[in-house]
């Protein structure tokens, strides 16, 4: 529905209303009015709609993949799992999107800190997408958890781990 993208989109009423129209005049969507003031959108299944979905797809993937290269970069004894959320997690990807790794260590340690937002920054660089790495110990991280703390709950919700094992799970 309308107010939904409104929403989730978090753009003006007209806005999303004149691009979902201008989609239907492309042949992307279809409308169907079910009252006077309201119109239905549905998508039509098109070679067009199917290349728009995979090159959305892709982005997904490239994405992971970039998360992937910067946890293989990374690896450290000290570092216990390497955990991608967030928007890329879920699928959910914008072009706003950032990838957002958590990186959990055995303790916190500076200079590896130091290490993990420089490789970021060279990897940001190189691919042209921001990659956000939120480092904490283990013990933090559960302690989180413990205490219901939104972003613990989001990332053992949604988290992908790319590197070492689920500090969500006990062993």
């Amino acid at each position: 529905s309308c107010p939904a993208m409104e929403e989730a989109a978090r753009l003006p009423h007209a806005t999303v209303f004149r691009t979902l129209k201008e989609l239907a005049e492309f042949g992307i969507l279809k409308t169907f009015r079910i009252s006077k003031k309201n119109l239905i959108f549905e998508l039509v299944i098109t070679p067009l709609t199917e290349r728009i979905e995979k090159a959305l797809l892709a982005e997904k993937y490239a994405m992971t993949d970039i998360a992937k290269a910067f946890t293989n970069r990374i690896r450290s004894k000290n570092i216990v799992s390497s955990i991608l959320f967030g928007s890329v997690a879920r699928g959910k990807i914008t072009k706003e999107s950032d990838i957002d790794i958590l990186i959990l260590t055995e303790k916190r340690d500076k200079m590896l800190e130091d290490e993990i937002l420089e490789e970021a920054g060279v990897l940001s660089s190189r691919f042209n997408k921001t990659i956000s790495p939120t480092i904490m110990s283990v013990n933090e991280f559960r302690s989180e958890l413990r205490n219901k703390k939104a972003f613990a709950r989001n990332v053992s919700k949604d988290g992908v781990v790319l590197h070492g094992k689920k500090p969500f799970e006990s062993g």
